[in-house]
């Protein structure tokens, strides 16, 4: 009752003065358009051609799971009626204007479309294709080929209709539907604690907290790394996911490390691990290979922002440099090894 209670409180918040702060820190279901760039200029640099890009996306905004479905249809409407009967009798600190917005809520989702992909998910993957295109003409060319690109994503609604919509951002109508794709494959105490915590959940579930759990992207690393290293193969690779698979990426490729453990006895405020900026939904991480006299580079760039890895000295980081630094994630990555239960753990 309490989470259906501030949900609808956070609502009528969300529409006053003070929503931009409220939708900035609404963890893995932060909107991406707070997050993404939206300066889409052809990123350039001297005497360098972009050749290949090589992109992990989180699916777009979605409808809540079954049960939380129930519980806005349900729950939330008796919630309405009890806090607008309570204003009357002249109880509650909410203003008129937020009284108004309580009022003139309604919802009504269909169980069947839980996990869907919203109508801003699809548009954040249009827009955020559009952008893509135009800062890197070179990698991502103007008339589709199957042979230069590849689109892959999960077997769920939310993946592939992500992966259908940023196509529709790339090419024209017509283009698009003959894409081929893979088979699936303001400091409010309360909302801050919420953010926190799931901070803190994903930390130690997808990043950070056991060397284990990002070591699996290795898989995706070593694919990136294959592609770049190839003469051929697609210049433009899209793969649409979810929020740990991104998570994991970002913590292999060791961004957004804090300084120590994230722990539930201490909220950091100032933590560079913070789901709301760097796992919202629509999420990205781009990896683009630029070819310098000769020489190959690669740039990386999360939510459509240039990024310098750590292991790197510059932006643009030669390619020999980061195959000797993942040395093991190209050549040592059996993921049924490392998932495997040994005997000594019995």
């Amino acid at each position: 009752m309490k989470l259906c209670l501030f949900i609808l409180v956070s609502f009528a918040l969300y529409c006053s003065s003070e929503s931009s702060n409220i939708q900035n820190h609404l963890g893995s279901r932060t909107p991406y358009r707070l997050k993404g760039n939206k300066n889409d200029s052809q990123i350039k640099y001297p005497n360098c051609k972009d050749s290949k890009i090589w992109m992990v996306i989180r699916h777009g905004t979605r409808y809540p799971n079954a049960k939380d479905i129930t519980k806005i249809n349900t729950r939330l409407k008796e919630l309405k009626l009890e806090i607008l009967l309570r204003h009357r009798l002249g109880k509650g600190e909410l203003s008129d204007e937020q009284i108004k917005k309580i009022e003139s809520w309604t919802w009504d989702l269909d169980l069947d479309k839980e996990k869907f992909l919203t109508l801003e998910g699809q548009d954040e993957m249009i827009i955020l294709a559009e952008r893509t295109r135009k800062r890197f003409p070179g990698a991502v060319k103007e008339k589709y080929d199957n042979q230069t690109f590849l689109f892959r994503y999960t077997a769920t609604q939310r993946a592939q209709q992500s992966a259908r919509y940023f196509a529709n951002g790339l090419f024209d109508k017509k283009e698009a539907q003959d894409v081929i794709f893979s088979p699936a494959a303001k400091v409010d105490t309360v909302l801050r604690t919420m953010e926190y915590y799931q901070d803190l959940k994903y930390y130690w579930m997808d990043g950070y907290g056991h060397d284990l759990t990002y070591r699996q992207a290795c898989v995706s690393i070593k694919n990136m790394f294959e592609n770049f290293s190839s003469k051929g193969g697609p210049s433009a690779s899209f793969l649409f996911t979810h929020s740990g698979t991104i998570l994991k990426i970002l913590t292999h490729l060791e961004l957004f490390k804090p300084r120590s453990h994230l722990r539930g006895d201490k909220n950091v405020p100032d933590r560079t691990w913070r789901a709301s900026d760097i796992d919202c939904f629509g999420a990205n991480l781009a990896l683009v290979l630029y070819r310098c006299k000769g020489v190959d580079y690669v740039l990386a760039l999360h939510q459509e922002r240039v990024v310098k890895l750590p292991m790197c000295e510059k932006e643009l980081c030669p390619l020999k440099t980061l195959k000797e630094y993942f040395h093991k994630s190209i050549y040592e990555c059996d993921y049924t090894d490392m998932c495997s239960l040994k005997k000594d753990d019995l």
